[in-house]
């Protein structure tokens, strides 16, 4: 799924039998996985020069990490990652 993600969309997010993830639409990379516990947790998706697949993890929203200290966190991690 893709979107961008915001406070009201990760209140709509309902966990679901499988873990599953929205893609936000500004930030290239930016990711919010939904956990069927119903955590839910940000990361930055990137490629090395190797063509691998790398994470970083950015938090857990609702644990003092809210949607837009995410969001400003992917886009520092976006300048040095560039995708």
């Amino acid at each position: 799924m893709k979107a961008k993600i915001t406070t009201s969309l990760t209140k709509q997010l309902i966990p679901e039998e499988k873990a599953y993830e929205v893609a936000d639409t500004e930030i290239k990379g930016f990711i919010l996985r939904v956990q069927p516990t119903g955590r839910k947790t940000c990361y930055f998706s990137y490629r090395t020069i190797a063509r691998k697949r790398k994470r970083i993890k950015i938090g857990v929203l609702g644990s003092g990490l809210t949607v837009a200290q995410a969001r400003d966190q992917a886009q520092s991690i976006a300048a040095k990652y560039p995708i």
